[in-house]
């Protein structure tokens, strides 16, 4: 989405991070895009697992949790978002030295358990939507005893299919619990070419992955 609308409106985007509970901003990007640059005087960011609720290293992802600094009213400590994301290390290239978090992954809720680990929806997004000729297409998981299938039905220009099928299976690669599952054998990926997606309620809903 952040690539189309940078092509499309031929402008500069800044991804932004906050919510209602901790005053909506949170962090920003600077001209860098390395992540956002966090209100340290106003909010104290950590990283935690989010089984354990132990404090993870630097750069490790784990849950996003923030503690509010300066508000009077209503203050959170500790405050679970739910959010998955990373604290990145070292000062960034514009020069600043302020604590930064990686741009949010994924939601814990949003997680779809594989054998190889979790798969993240908006992963799928972002990878699948980065070939030119891609439109859309809907996702179904179905779990086996000794390996879980991942159904893509793909729409795309003009119905093109020629090479479409390897750009999407390297893309998918770029995905660790993807690329770790075909290499286990304990994923296996069927790629489809359709005409029309099926609607919603009719078993697979786009860009979703309901389990089976």
């Amino acid at each position: 989405i952040r690539l189309n609308l940078q092509i499309h409106w031929n402008c500069e985007v800044f991804d932004h991070y906050g919510m209602t509970e901790t005053g909506l901003g949170g962090g920003v990007e600077c001209a860098a895009h390395e992540g956002y640059h966090l209100r340290e005087a106003d909010l104290y960011y950590e990283i935690i697992d989010p089984h354990t609720g132990q404090n993870l290293p630097m750069g490790q992802p784990g849950e996003v949790v923030g503690t509010t600094l300066t508000r009077l009213g209503m203050p959170l400590v500790r405050y679970r978002t739910g959010d998955i994301s990373h604290l990145i290390p070292g000062k960034c290239s514009c020069g600043s030295f302020i604590q930064r978090m990686e741009n949010i992954h994924a939601r814990i809720a949003a997680g779809v358990e594989l054998k190889s680990g979790l798969l993240y929806p908006p992963d799928l997004d972002e990878v699948l939507f980065k070939i030119e000729s891609m439109l859309d297409f809907s996702a179904e998981l179905v779990h086996g005893a000794s390996s879980d299938t991942l159904r893509l039905d793909l729409l795309t220009i003009d119905g093109e299919w020629d090479d479409v099928s390897n750009l999407v299976m390297d893309a998918l690669c770029a995905i660790p619990a993807i690329r770790s599952g075909l290499q286990s054998g304990t994923l296996q990926v069927d790629v489809n070419l359709v005409q029309n997606l099926p609607s919603p309620g009719k078993g697979m809903v786009k860009r979703s992955i309901p389990i089976m």
